[in-house]
């Protein structure tokens, strides 16, 4: 009776082991989603945090609007990556990349009308040009079909940042002129 209780409870944790690993092996992400939610988390974490140095140090009402926006609708973002990141039992970064700090390090190095010139070039249009970029490449080439959703839910919120750092970046080249 003991060896037979013995034996069906080694099945049983058996049985468990091997489902733990199906549920895990399914859960498992391609490395294009992974670098994604990768690269997305990092590239959120570098919009706000340049987005707070120009809402601390710029004195142009139209940058410090453009990174409130920023700040408020990347934080949005970031709180749906993060979820999204969370079922799929992924792990975030929870800092820009090496590179994007370095870029708001020269951000901090700048003044006055070149602060924000910069930000509205380097960390509006050229770092949304390139979320957009990474975005549409995950829409494309993603193979987890929530994380490829997600991505194409945030492209057109991405695209109107997009439009507005333009239009920003064309005032503040006006402005130096």
């Amino acid at each position: 009776m003991l060896l037979r209780s013995v034996a069906i409870a080694r099945i049983l944790g058996a049985t468990v082991c091997i489902v733990g690993i199906q549920a895990s092996y399914a859960q498992k992400l391609s490395g294009t989603d992974e670098d994604f939610l990768k690269n997305a988390a990092q590239s959120g974490h570098y919009e706000i945090e340049a987005s707070h140095e120009a809402l601390a140090r710029s004195q142009d009402a139209q940058v410090r609007d453009f990174a409130q926006m920023m700040i408020e609708e990347h934080q949005r973002l970031d709180q749906g990556l993060n979820q999204l990141a969370a079922a799929k039992e992924a792990v975030l970064p929870t800092a820009p990349s090496v590179m994007q700090q370095g870029k708001i390090l020269m951000l901090q190095a700048r003044e006055g009308e070149g602060f924000d010139s910069y930000y509205a070039e380097h960390l509006g249009v050229k770092a949304h040009e390139d979320t957009i970029e990474l975005f549409e490449s995950q829409v494309e080439n993603g193979d987890d079909v929530e994380i490829v959703s997600f991505a194409q839910e945030a492209l057109p919120v991405l695209r109107q940042h997009l439009q507005h750092a333009k239009n920003l970046h064309t005032q503040m080249e006006s402005k130096q002129k």
